[in-house]
């Protein structure tokens, strides 16, 4: 639900089934754990670098906030 919504905005999206590794997974199993018993949800999104920092992949600050913004509007 959330990257199609994001994805209808126009702006690049996909779901990963990994949390990716190292620090990552560290974060996302440790929120999990602790808000276990709660009603407050839970995931991880890898966000891309802002072109403005030269590397790859990257995406404008503008579609970042947009993105992240609609991910929060549709947990």
């Amino acid at each position: 639900k959330i990257s199609e919504a994001i994805r209808a905005l126009g702006i690049p999206s996909q779901i990963s089934y990994s949390a990716g590794a190292y620090v990552c997974n560290e974060v996302l199993y440790a929120l999990l754990a602790h808000f276990k018993d709660s009603n407050t949800k839970v995931g991880f999104i890898h966000i891309p670098y802002c072109t403005e920092q030269n590397k790859s992949p990257a995406m404008s600050l503008n579609d970042i906030i947009k993105g992240l913004t609609i991910a929060v509007e549709n947990c």
